[in-house]
């Protein structure tokens, strides 16, 4: 388990896209294990309704720009409202992770897996300046939609395919993946 002293300094060094090296973490298929990692849950700033739904508006947890992260095994970690802007995601396992409200614009995403996540309420389709994300050989999960949902990221080496497309709350939605060569 990561005490709160190397939490903080992992989360310092993640957030500043500088090196893990030194801080005498194992690694797990060659990749530094980062289980248990944990941010502070996203604050709730105020409450109101929108055409008599209720909304929560927050502040993230963590926001992360231009981050180059490679095999680093988050599995298992909780990091509920995690913004990420145009960062590089590569090797890396997300496996088991409370990913609550994850955002991502202009994201480039590779070998990646995201395996039993939780990621309710979550954006993967996010653009930025007409950039969008992009998931080459990812592996995610069958999602469950709470809320608003929205389409699958457009990809280049993965297709994606739903089954029982809804907006509907709390439907869970199947996503199936399936690798194509090239491109």
């Amino acid at each position: 388990m990561i005490g709160e002293s190397l939490n903080l300094e992992i989360w310092n060094r993640l957030i500043q896209d500088k090196s893990l090296d030194g801080l005498s973490l194992p690694s797990k298929d060659g990749r530094l294990d980062l289980n248990g990692l944990d941010l502070p849950d996203p604050l709730v700033i105020r409450r109101f309704e929108f055409k008599g739904r209720p909304v929560s508006e927050i502040e993230p947890g963590v926001v992360i720009r231009g981050a180059k992260w490679q095999n680093l095994d988050f599995s298992g970690s909780r990091l509920r409202g995690m913004r990420l802007f145009g960062c590089d995601i590569e090797n890396c396992r997300f496996d088991d992770c409370r990913l609550e409200g994850l955002r991502m614009w202009s994201m480039s995403i590779r070998d990646t897996s995201f395996k039993g996540a939780d990621l309710r309420n979550s954006a993967l389709g996010g653009v930025q300046d007409g950039t969008r994300n992009v998931f080459v050989g990812s592996i995610l999960p069958t999602l469950t939609c709470a809320g608003q949902c929205t389409r699958p990221p457009r990809s280049i080496a993965v297709c994606f395919a739903i089954q029982g497309w809804s907006k509907s709350t709390s439907r869970r939605v199947p996503l199936l993946i399936a690798v194509s060569k090239g491109s």
